[in-house]
Formats: C-alpha cells, structure tokens, sequence
C-alpha cells in the first residue's frame, strides 16, 4: 500500500508560509483561504517565489488567489505535478 506524500507537501508549504509572512500557521486549518489564515498580497508574491525554490513547482501570486486558495488545494496541485520521488514519505 503506498502512503501518501501529501502531509510531506502540506508542512513544506506551511514553512514557505510562514517564513514569507512571519505568521505561525501551525495546525491552521488547511480549508481556509490565504487571506482568511492573515495572508496579504505581498506575503503571496513571496510565497511564489519561495515555493519555486523549495519545492521546485511554479505558483503565480494569481495562481495563489484563484486556482489553488488554500493549503489543502495547493497540496493536491503539487502532489499531481511533483515528480514522483519529490516527498516520498519515510518508510515505515
């Protein structure tokens, strides 16, 4: 049975998070927006930026506020785009 690598995904996105914006979005809920979790529009262009360089998937500031508005749809995207060995949970 293959775990998922989502919750990998899910706590690197919240680092980027957190580091762009200086919030603490530990145990956030991730079916809340960006903005709802205290996110501004500066805090999100660094978002993309940053997820670029951790991660290794582009995100546009647009992409951020339309396509994937939370925590939990950003993490389905990058599950589905991510190469198969990025995240790959531990063995257990």
């Amino acid at each position: 049975m293959t775990q998922s690598r989502k919750p990998q995904i899910l706590s690197a996105i919240q680092e980027v998070l957190e580091e762009s914006s200086g919030l603490d979005l530990a145990g956030a809920d991730p079916s809340l927006t960006y903005l709802a979790l205290g996110l501004d529009s500066l805090s999100l262009t660094q978002v993309g930026i940053a997820l670029k360089k951790k991660v290794g998937s582009k995100v546009t500031f647009r992409q951020l506020l339309e396509d994937f508005p939370t925590l939990e749809a950003l993490t389905t995207h990058l599950d589905a785009v991510l190469p198969a060995d990025a995240f790959a949970p531990l063995p257990t």
